[in-house]
């Protein structure tokens, strides 16, 4: 059972790593960080590393069952905001039901009997005693390691953007979208894209890539000017392919000197007919 989790965490890692390295908008594909992604390739590498060699089948099992119910319940939770999929296997976008009964599986097999569970309780009772035993440096080495990957996991929720902005600085030239009617499945609306330069030079754009064909820039935005201080309106048309939640960026590519490119990410939820 531990070489099958193995097997399993290095496909879902090695999906996800192929889509972060050949794909520029992996976070908006699946909706979650990069810092995130690339978080969740690192780990379930350890994590399948630790099936493979780990000789303690007591201490996997506890931790294969606290890891992959905390996966069925970010899958479930997926699901039930309208994502299609979790975002577990990169590019492939299997169905989150896929990973939810997968997960499920896994845990019924670790939980199946009270051997089993009394073997997951002892991986429990062996982790707390190895912990009991560190010296006080070392528990404070791992506290603050946790809190800081806490803190990087926070730090990526939207109700932390104040705070994103205010430690690492704003960009001086922003996107504004602007979208009045709610987005339908297959029907074409347009809204706006207001660019705003807060620099006291101007901007040409000189390139720009889509996270996807379903929301363009009306107007050829290329080598038009967003003026020092100024505005640049363009035309941003939508046509949803996709039903429930939409993240789609454009990227626009900067002659500028503080800032190269800019953002221009439309999320709301799309709505049947």
């Amino acid at each position: 059972i531990f070489t099958l989790i193995a097997g399993l965490l290095l496909f879902t890692a090695i999906a996800k790593l192929s889509m972060l390295l050949t794909d520029s908008f992996a976070d908006v594909r699946v909706g979650i960080s990069k810092e995130i992604l690339w978080f969740s390739v690192l780990f379930e590498f350890v994590l399948a590393f630790l099936n493979l060699r780990l000789k303690d089948t007591n201490v996997l099992a506890f931790i294969n069952t606290v890891v992959f119910t905390s996966f069925g319940l970010f899958a479930g939770t997926r699901r039930l905001l309208g994502y299609g999929s979790c975002g577990c296997s990169g590019n492939l976008e299997l169905p989150a039901w896929v990973f939810i009964s997968i997960d499920a599986a896994i845990v019924a097999w670790l939980m199946r009997t009270q051997v089993t569970r009394g073997r997951v309780l002892a991986g429990f009772n062996h982790l707390i005693g190895s912990w009991n035993e560190l010296s006080p440096e070392d528990r404070g080495r791992w506290a603050g390691g946790a809190m800081m990957v806490g803190l990087i996991f926070g730090m990526q929720l939207p109700i932390t953007a104040p705070l994103r902005a205010m430690m690492f600085g704003e960009d001086v030239i922003q996107a504004i979208v602007k979208i009045d009617d709610d987005l339908v499945l297959d029907q074409q609306q347009t809204g706006q894209v207001e660019l705003v330069n807060q620099s006291f030079k101007p901007a040409k754009i000189v390139g720009l890539a889509s996270s996807c064909r379903c929301f363009d820039i009306e107007e050829d935005p290329l080598s038009q000017i967003i003026p020092a201080n100024g505005r640049l309106t363009l035309p941003l048309v939508n046509k949803p392919n996709k039903l429930g939640p939409l993240h789609q960026r454009v990227e626009l590519y900067l002659d500028h000197p503080k800032q190269f490119r800019v953002h221009v990410s439309v999320v709301s939820s799309v709505k049947g007919e």
